[in-house]
């Protein structure tokens, strides 16, 4: 009994010393955010939370290990049977645990059993065809290169070269390839997840959407949804993606952000419903800041628009949730302030405007107010007299404050800003003395009980989808919530070896290589929407969505006579068939250029044609194709046999799958052909089509 007593008291001090250490660790990390991070629970600052060389130190290579280990047990994920540390410590301490670990927490735990057990099997999966393609790709290297057999090959691979000997070498190697690509494609797929197609019309797209939302808040479904278009072909996770996309960009928009506002946009007054937007009719989406923070609702403001704006918060909620339930992310740049009050948080001045947009005169108030509670502070405490206050106090609202604060174009004092806004509003009189409870006011509008609601409103559109908000949001930084549901919109510029890592291959593109590499943020987003359907990064970056480039055969391409029938630089094409049919047809798709016998084409490419007609048609014979004489032509005359040249006239543009992530290059020649080419597909992406390749 005794040694017993004696184990149990030493457990209870291990466990009193673990805790111990478990709450230093939370407090350390709790103030290292708090004093120069801000990407924590109290002070998000997007413009300090990119920093996260502090948070890596807290993380433990072991327990993510150990993290990693529990989830990979099947049975112990969707039994429930996971230990209870560990969700504790992943809410309370996450930054002791990677990344990836927390991630694969949230996929095991947060949309229900049948998708803990997919993600779970797909993990599964991975590993297995990971080891598959690694032995597969020895396999080949060691028959293309004839490497010796002390080179390291894998087990599996180095049993099936060993069994190859003698005659016939090639086709046993052929088979050893297939045997190991048929266990790839065994391991594909991890288990069938079903899912749900909705159709849905681009015209009513938002109505649309949210009835489909509310459909799956109501059914309590885990199933997957694809969604398809009305009107369109397309299908698959790119198409998916693409609605997740559109639906963003609707919610941007000018026209419905005049029916109901949401967000506060440049132009926007902070709570008048006449001066919600003040953009011009020509602007079709609504200029903001690059983070989204919801436009407060005053106490005032009708029982019906609450309603909406709370509907509308619910259902980008629910959107939210789906999406990242199914790998998809909605690119719409929520605040993380706004992310910061979905999690209970709260928020003080920092989270204001800047001086230089909407809204932002109250944080150059609130820096004032700042100064003036340090003057009070030290008459309290004895160490100014009353007199050197109030002359402090005068001092502050003579001050020049318009140019230096506010970027106005001439000089103002504090005062005269003060009175500027008892003439905007004659309801508000504010003097220096009565700045620091104006500003203490209408923070508290804009920072809490103005968007209050629409926090809880999205909260509960996400519990709606999801197990618990909890285990979505909580296990995650700011920057990291903020990248898993709405992706990265700053797209730095990308270094070639970054691009060589994510495009497959990359070597024979070195032309797109350096093509996206001179790009500007604005191309870089076309060129994701292009491949991907969404103009941001995935929250790994751009090397998970694993660009596979291909190269694009020519389909339906224009042929065009060359001027003055002068031989082209550039590669004949020796095919009678084709020299034959350009005498009456200029276009040809990729069928007809293959029963032509063209396998491939170039862009420097032509053809020789031989015209036999009457001299009085020689000269129709150069104009065009269809005017060409034929062979024994009726017409009087002595036949005149007259050359042409034919090349084709239009390079084809770049196509891409978004389903796959493929992009499919013609062979361009030049930097100038490759920037004209992207151009030309990216413009005709924006206006709604013909850059989806057509699977027949």
């Amino acid at each position: 009994m005794a040694r017993e007593a004696a184990q149990d008291s030493a457990f209870a001090e291990e466990q009193q010393q673990c805790a111990d250490a478990l709450m230093l660790l939370w407090l350390l990390e709790r103030r290292l955010h708090l004093g120069s991070l801000g990407a924590r629970h109290d002070a998000p600052d997007a413009t300090r939370a990119s920093d996260t060389s502090v948070a890596s130190l807290f993380v433990s290579a072991r327990l993510s290990e150990k993290l990693t280990l529990q989830l990979h047990h099947s049975l112990w994920v969707v039994s429930g049977a996971l230990p209870k540390w560990l969700p504790v410590l992943v809410h309370r301490c996450p930054t002791l645990f990677s990344h990836h670990s927390r991630a694969m927490y949230v996929r095991a735990s947060a949309f229900g059993t049948s998708r803990a057990l997919h993600w779970t099997q797909m993990d599964a999966v991975a590993e297995l065809r990971a080891a598959y393609t690694v032995e597969k790709d020895m396999l080949e290297a060691a028959v293309a290169a004839a490497l010796p057999s002390h080179l390291g090959l894998p087990s599996g691979a180095m049993a099936a070269l060993a069994a190859i000997g003698g005659g016939g070498r090639g086709e046993r190697v052929s088979r050893v390839i297939f045997d190991v690509q048929e266990e790839m494609d065994k391991w594909r797929h991890g288990g069938g997840l079903s899912s749900i197609i909705a159709r849905v019309h681009r015209s009513e797209l938002l109505p649309m959407a949210e009835k489909l939302m509310a459909r799956q808040a109501e059914s309590k479904t885990r199933r997957s949804l694809e969604v398809q278009f009305e009107g369109e072909s397309g299908f698959g996770s790119g198409v998916t993606q693409n609605f997740y996309s559109s639906v963003a960009d609707e919610l941007l928009k000018a026209a419905g952000h005049a029916a109901l506002p949401l967000w506060i946009v440049e132009g926007s007054s902070g709570t008048d419903d006449e001066c919600a937007l003040m953009t011009s009719a020509d602007d079709e989406y609504v200029r903001h800041s690059g983070a989204l923070f919801p436009l407060p609702l005053p106490a005032t403001a009708p029982p019906a628009r609450v309603t909406a704006v709370c509907a509308r918060f619910r259902f980008l909620g629910r959107l939210m949730a789906a999406a990242c339930r199914d790998g998809f992310i909605v690119p719409l740049p929520l605040s993380m302030h706004f992310l910061h009050l979905v999690r209970g948080g709260s928020l003080s001045y920092a989270a204001l405007p800047p001086p230089t947009e909407t809204g932002g005169r109250l944080s150059a108030y609130a820096a004032v107010v700042g100064r003036l509670a340090q003057y009070d502070a030290a008459c309290a405490a004895g160490q100014i007299s009353e007199m050197e206050r109030q002359r402090r106090y005068d001092l502050e609202a003579e001050a020049e404050f318009g140019q230096s604060k506010l970027g106005m174009s001439m000089p103002l004092s504090l005062r005269g800003a003060l009175d500027l806004e008892a003439f905007v509003c004659p309801l508000t009189q504010v003097t220096i003395h009565t700045l620091s409870d104006y500003v203490s006011k209408v923070a508290q509008l804009w920072l809490q009980d103005g968007v209050a609601r629409q926090a809880a409103a999205f909260r509960a559109g996400i519990e709606d989808l999801c197990s618990s908000p909890e285990i979505l949001l909580a296990p995650f930084t700011l920057p990291e919530l903020q990248t898993m549901l709405c992706g990265t919109s700053t797209i730095a510029p990308w270094s070639e070896a970054e691009l060589r890592a994510a495009l497959q291959p990359a070597a024979p593109y070195a032309l797109l290589v350096s093509e996206l590499m001179r790009m500007d943020e604005a191309g870089r987003a076309k060129f994701l929407t292009f491949v991907s359907a969404c103009p941001h990064l995935p929250p790994v970056g751009l090397k998970a969505l694993a660009i596979s480039v291909h190269r694009l055969e020519s389909i339906g391409l224009r042929w065009s006579r060359c001027p003055d029938d002068t031989p082209p630089a550039g590669r004949e094409l020796h095919s009678a068939a084709l020299a034959m049919a350009l005498r009456h047809q200029s276009t040809f798709t990729l069928e007809e250029l293959r029963r032509h016998g063209v396998r491939d084409l170039h862009a420097d490419d032509f053809v020789k044609v031989k015209f036999t007609s009457p001299a009085d048609l020689t000269a129709a014979a150069t104009d065009a194709p269809d005017a060409g004489g034929c062979p024994g032509d009726a017409r009087g005359g002595a036949a005149v046999t007259t050359v042409g040249y034919y090349r084709p006239c239009d390079t084809p543009t770049p196509t891409s799958h978004t389903c796959t992530a493929t992009l499919s290059l013609p062979e361009y020649t030049s930097a100038e052909a490759l920037h004209a080419g992207l151009q030309e597909a990216f413009a005709n992406m924006e206006k709604g089509g013909l850059h989806e390749q057509t699977h027949r």
